[in-house]
């Protein structure tokens, strides 16, 4: 899943993050932002409200 962020904000790589309630890990800083792997797995059901869930 590809977040946009700033530039100066940019996470260090394998970093843990959370994303809503989901735990992940920065896998790659892009321009546009960062990309992330979901620690564990995750069902496109559910995805979306678990990604924007606060």
């Amino acid at each position: 899943m590809h977040f946009r962020s700033p530039p100066e904000s940019e996470t260090p790589l394998k970093s843990m993050v959370i994303v809503g309630k989901v735990q992940a890990r920065v896998v790659r800083n892009l321009e546009e932002g960062s990309v992330f792997e979901f620690v564990h797995e995750q069902f496109a059901e559910t995805l979306e409200e678990a990604v924007t869930a606060r």
